[in-house]
This record gives C-alpha cells, sequence and structure tokens, in this order.
C-alpha cells in the first residue's frame, strides 16, 4: 500500500510539466511533437544543471537563508575548470573543480557565519565577489577544454551525474543528523538552541554542501558546452532565480513527491517553459517576466493553500476542545 501510495503521488507531481508540455505543444506542434524523443531529451538535460542548483539552494532555504550566489559560484568553478584541464587534463579538471569548491565554498561559509546576519544583501554582496574573481581569473585565458572533457554530458552520464547527486541529497535531506538539525533550525531557532543545536555549524555545513553542489553543477555544465564565459556583476542572478523556482515548485507539489524529486520535477517544467517561449518567438528579455508571473501564480496558490490548512486545523481544534468541555460538563 505504502509503494502504492509513492506512485500515485509521483504521478500526481508529475501532472504539472505534462500540462506545460501539452500546453506548448498545442501552440508549436512541431517543435514538441513532430521531433519524437528529442525535445524530450533535450528538456531533460537542459533541467540538470538548474536542478542540481536548486539542490544546493535548498540546504540554506532551509536554515532560514536565501543564497543567490551559488550561480556566480559555480560560474567561477567553470573557469577554475578550465584552468586546471589545461594544467593536466580531464581528471585533474574534476578533482581540482572539487577541491576548490570544497576550499571556496568553506571561506563562504565561514564569512556568512561571521556576518552573522541572514539577509539576502549579504548573498548579493558575494556574488558581485565572486562574479569579480570569475573575471580577473578568466582574463588572458583560454575559458574551453578538449572534447574529450565533454564526455560527462552526453548519456549515460548526464544522467548517473543527475541520479548520483540526487542520492545525495535526498540521504543528507532525510536521513542524516544534518538534514534533521536544519530543519529544526529553520523550523524553530529557539527551540533548536534550547535542544543544543548549534545554528551557526548548522549554517557553515547548509552553505558548504550548496557549494559542493554548485562544483558539480560547474563541471557538468561545462561538460556541456565545452567553454565559460565570465559574468560580472548580478548577470548570474538569472540563474538562482530559475533554480529558486524549482525549489518554490516543489513546495508547491510538496504533499504528493518528496523535496529531492520535487525539484527535479520543477527544473524539468521551468525547462519546458523556456524551450516554449523560445519557440514561439518569446523575446529573451521578457522570459523573465514570465516566468516571475509562472512563480508568483504558484507562491500565491501555496499561501492561500496553506492559510486554508491552517485555519482548517484551528477550526478542528476549537472544535475538539468545544466537545472536550461538554463532555467534561456532562460527567460533572
Amino acid at each position: 500500500m505504502a509503494i502504492l501510495n509513492k506512485v500515485k503521488g509521483i504521478l500526481f507531481g508529475l501532472i504539472l510539466p505534462i500540462i506545460v508540455y501539452a500546453f506548448f505543444s498545442i501552440l508549436r506542434p512541431a517543435v514538441f511533437l513532430g521531433s519524437g524523443f528529442g525535445t524530450i531529451y533535450t528538456v531533460l538535460v537542459q533541467s540538470i544543471t538548474t536542478c542540481i542548483l536548486a539542490w544546493g539552494m535548498y540546504y540554506s532555504m532551509t536554515v532560514g537563508a536565501l543564497d543567490f550566489s551559488i550561480a556566480a559560484e559555480m560560474i567561477l568553478y567553470e573557469i577554475m575548470a578550465t584552468i586546471y584541464y589545461q594544467m593536466g587534463g580531464f581528471w585533474l579538471m574534476v578533482v581540482l573543480t572539487m577541491v576548490s569548491a570544497f576550499v571556496v565554498g568553506a571561506v563562504k561559509a565561514l564569512i556568512k557565519e561571521l556576518i552573522a546576519v541572514k539577509s539576502m544583501v549579504v548573498g548579493l554582496g558575494l556574488t558581485y565577489v565572486l562574479a569579480s574573481l570569475g573575471e580577473v581569473l578568466s582574463t588572458n585565458r583560454s575559458t574551453v577544454i578538449g572534447g574529450d572533457a565533454t564526455i560527462l554530458a552526453g548519456a549515460p552520464y548526464n544522467f548517473i551525474i543527475l541520479i548520483g547527486t540526487g542520492i545525495i541529497m535526498w540521504f543528507l535531506l532525510n536521513k542524516s543528523r544534518f538534514g534533521a538539525q536544519a530543519r529544526a533550525v529553520g523550523g524553530n531557532l529557539a527551540l533548536a538552541k534550547a535542544a543544543g543545536i548549534k545554528d551557526h555549524v548548522v549554517g557553515f555545513k547548509a552553505s558548504l554542501v550548496g557549494s559542493v553542489f554548485a562544483g558539480i553543477a560547474a563541471i557538468f555544465t561545462l561538460s556541456r558546452g565545452a567553454g565559460v564565459t565570465a559574468q560580472t556583476g548580478l548577470t548570474s542572478m538569472g540563474s538562482a532565480f530559475s533554480s529558486l523556482m524549482c525549489v518554490f515548485i516543489s513546495m508547491f507539489i510538496g504533499k504528493f513527491v518528496n523535496t529531492t524529486a520535487g525539484i527535479y520535477i520543477g527544473a524539468v517544467s521551468m525547462s519546458i517553459i523556456s524551450i516554449g517561449l523560445v519557440s514561439i518567438g518569446f523575446d529573451s528579455e521578457l522570459n523573465s517576466t514570465v516566468t516571475s508571473a509562472f512563480l508568483l501564480v504558484l507562491m500565491t496558490y501555496t499561501i492561500i493553500t496553506g492559510a486554508r490548512s491552517a485555519d482548517k486545523v484551528r477550526r478542528e481544534v476549537a472544535a475538539a476542545r468545544i466537545r472536550k468541555d461538554k463532555n467534561t460538563g456532562s460527567n460533572s
């Protein structure tokens, strides 16, 4: 019965991307239906980077912090990866990029905890710093890799990376002590501290895990594009915003699927919207407007349903108290 319920939940969760895909199939059948499995495969692969970044962002969001710098961090690691590739090839690139993600992520997490302010302003400041570092490292350098390093972008390696990272995400979030402490800190900080949980340590770990996920996303994205261009200022915010929307979509369908799967479903939905808007000739500058409107609708629905559920619980509690008082009065 439990397995059947999980299957039903997954099917309910898949309704959203299916509806979005069907909508654009009606508008542009040649693109979404005429190419067979080609468009679906493109959607699935294109959503991997957004999904991994969203998984990384979710840990910081769990402890009550919103970190938009993760996309700039990913681009910095991509630039570093091209340098490592030119130093010693593919495997050196993979190993040193992940080591760099751990080291840079630890420094970034330490800075955030020393500032001790969970504000979006801190994330924006870090975005500027990381983007500037990437620009400095890429100046007068070739930021491309050879064909042998693009193997991770093809099947089955791309989906192995997705599934492997998803398993790590699911385990840390649902089965580890860190995941339980992160939820406790994000749920009620005072109670978490009273239980002996060190919120600064949990926040440090959450940021560090996000950085490691950014490193994984960097290696995959670089393999897909074979090169990278430094982005200055807040240019990378668009990628972070897309990942944020995946998290909100996972909250929207959270009653049907777990967070790990929900974020991937959100990434697939966002990928379909992106490809669909391009296929119908939308200006690229309007894409953000449409996706923002989509997010606003989901957030509004989530808030309304959440408020209704809370109100229902309050009414049930009040009714239970009235029944208890009546029973007490009749017994006396």
